[in-house]
């Protein structure tokens, strides 16, 4: 790498299922516009987290800039 190249690391996580993944689910039903996720979504995504953070960890990550996550307000 070049002096005054600069790179960017980036991550994307997938969150867990969530009410709009489960059989049945019409992508047309309304109440599914931001669903929330089921009991199983919600353990996959702290799953997720732990996993991601003892990557982080791990790999010695420290020149985190910046982060974006979604949040849901139901």
């Amino acid at each position: 790498m070049m002096a005054d190249e600069r790179f960017q690391k980036v991550v994307f996580v997938r969150h867990g299922v969530a009410r709009h993944n489960i059989v049945g689910a019409s992508p047309l039903d309304p109440t599914l516009v931001d669903p929330s996720l089921v009991y199983q979504g919600k353990r996959e995504a702290l799953d997720a987290g732990h996993k991601l953070q003892e990557w982080w960890r791990a790999t010695q990550q420290n020149d985190v800039e910046l982060v974006i996550t979604s949040v849901s307000v139901q």
